[in-house]
């Protein structure tokens, strides 16, 4: 404690205890504003005047802090604090708030167009089905082409379904054309719309290549797929393919079709030899030329060309499969065998058609005497013939 200043007891206890009522003793302004102008003496005289007594305690009032939640009341802190709080409340309560309001225009904005797009649509299906349901658009006719003894004209239509008077545009043409391409004789159909009020089916029919001997008799188109039971009508002029089991249809049935559509080209081959010149030589010399013998006779040749340009070959009954063998063409008249083999049958054919016509300038019943021919041997100068009985 400097000398000259004495701390009444008010002051010492009141700063102790902390009371609310803190009595202050004044300072000296004016004693302090002279010692720092006047001269040292007076300065001296100023600095040492005792304090004169406090007669009645200056009482200061100290905000009371806000009750909180459930009438709690806080600690005692600062005013201003306490007012940076508040402004930064607001502010974020401010800022939330731009936010939700951004967030629901949106939202509002996304169910309004969401709202138009669906009575849009609305709106279209209820044209379509104003216009589908129009008596202008009406089926009146059906036009079937083309139709054949196997597929009819009346067996297409109630496979359809579809009946005069009804709806055109509600017609599911995928659906008819799939319920009539499940007939056995149709390979594909094809079923559209000519407005205001026809149908138009077009179908393509199967054609039988041959018949199929797989655990029954089968009609085989040309693609090498059996696609029907065969019945005696439908059989009749066609020719038999043998040597393939249904155990081995079923178990290589893809090694099977490719066997049988080489057995359908061989026979077009032989029937159709005017539209296969690379498997008759005779008919086109030019195109192999390594093809005419040497000791060929000319007439001999010449009846072949003939006989190949009338297309005059003996008919087959069967033309059999082997693994081993190859193929083996069984004529109708005698059942005589022609054994191909698996490769070759241009220059085969071409000698086959040779031997044919010898055969044909020889004695009568030679051809009917024919039993094996073996086409199928190493040499191409002789081929082994057997014969029934001794032609003479």
């Amino acid at each position: 404690m400097r000398p000259g200043r004495e701390h009444p007891p008010s002051e010492r206890a009141g700063g102790r205890l902390g009371a609310t009522a803190v009595p202050v003793a004044p300072r000296r302004v004016a004693a302090r504003s002279a010692v720092l102008h006047h001269p040292p003496a007076a300065r001296a005289e100023a600095h040492y005047a005792p304090r004169e007594p406090i007669t009645e305690p200056v009482r200061v009032k100290v905000p009371r802090t806000p009750r909180g939640l459930l009438l709690w009341r806080r600690a005692n802190r600062r005013l201003g604090s306490h007012r940076r709080r508040i402004t930064a409340c607001t502010a974020w309560l401010l800022d939330a708030g731009r936010t939700v309001g951004r967030w629901l225009w949106l939202l509002c904005r996304t169910v309004a167009a969401v709202g138009a797009l669906v009575g849009a649509i609305y709106l279209g299906r209820l044209g379509i089905a104003h216009v589908v349901a129009s008596p202008r658009f009406a089926v009146r006719a059906i036009r079937v082409s083309p139709t054949s003894r196997h597929v009819p004209r009346e067996e297409i239509l109630r496979r359809a379904e579809i009946a005069l008077g009804g709806r055109l545009l509600a017609i599911d043409t995928d659906a008819v054309a799939a319920r009539i391409a499940a007939h056995p004789w149709v390979a594909g159909a094809l079923v559209r719309r000519e407005l205001p009020a026809t149908v138009v089916i077009e179908v393509t029919e199967r054609q039988a290549g041959a018949l199929a001997v797989i655990g029954g008799l089968y009609l085989v188109d040309q693609t090498g797929r059996p696609f029907k039971r065969a019945t005696l009508e439908e059989s009749e002029g066609l020719v038999v393919l043998t040597g393939i089991s249904r155990a081995a249809y079923a178990e290589f049935p893809q090694a099977s079709r490719a066997a049988l559509r080489e057995a359908l080209e061989l026979l077009s081959a032989y029937a159709h030899p005017d539209l296969h010149p690379d498997l008759h030589p005779d008919l086109h010399p030019d195109l192999h030329p390594d093809l005419q013998p040497d000791g060929l006779d000319p007439a001999r040749a010449s009846r072949s060309a003939g006989q190949s340009a009338g297309h005059v070959r003996p008919a087959l009954s069967e033309i059999h499969l082997d693994a081993h063998s190859g193929y083996t063409l069984v004529l109708y008249d005698g059942g005589g065998q022609i054994r191909l083999g698996r490769d070759g049958f241009p220059e085969k054919l071409a000698r086959l058609d040779a031997i044919l016509a010898d055969l044909a300038a020889g004695p009568p019943g030679a051809l009917a005497a024919l039993r094996v021919v073996h086409l199928d041997g190493p040499a191409i100068d002789r081929v082994p013939i057997r014969f029934a009985a001794p032609v003479r």
